[in-house]
């Protein structure tokens, strides 16, 4: 059904029957899933994400697969769909953040949207000085 290597775009829920979570490297039983558990969930976050977990269980050296243990039924949604109806999972991300900042409690949602929208990203290199007060 799914393999951690490859890099679809494809989030899926177990609607009905049940599925094995194996270790891709040794073929080993990580866990057994059944309706409700989801995998692929990284996909969600674009080409530039980590590979996928399940999350059902820790990554294995060579990756993990989903294999049916009979007929299957999930729901799935594609990237393009979660981005068009929820924007990027970046913005989400930093939407969340911004709700566990003391200072910004008092601001409502639609405000820390806003904030979230103009919010970028900044690296800083090991050892750089990235504040400094006063």
């Amino acid at each position: 059904v799914w393999a951690e290597k490859d890099r679809g775009d494809l989030f899926y829920i177990i609607k009905e029957g049940t599925a094995t979570l194996k270790d891709a490297g040794n073929n080993a039983v990580v866990s057994k899933l059944g309706p409700g558990a989801h995998f692929g969930q990284q996909s969600l976050l674009g080409s530039g994400s980590s590979p996928n977990v399940s999350s059902s269980g820790g990554k294995g050296s060579a990756g993990q697969m989903v294999i049916a243990d009979g007929p299957l039924l999930c729901c799935v949604m594609r990237r393009a769909d979660f981005e068009r109806l929820l924007g990027p999972y970046e913005e989400l991300w930093r939407y969340e953040a911004l709700r566990k900042v003391p200072i910004l409690f008092p601001l409502s949602d639609r405000q820390l949207w806003q904030l979230a929208r103009v919010l970028v990203s900044k690296s800083c290199m090991k050892g750089e000085m990235v504040f400094r007060q006063g």
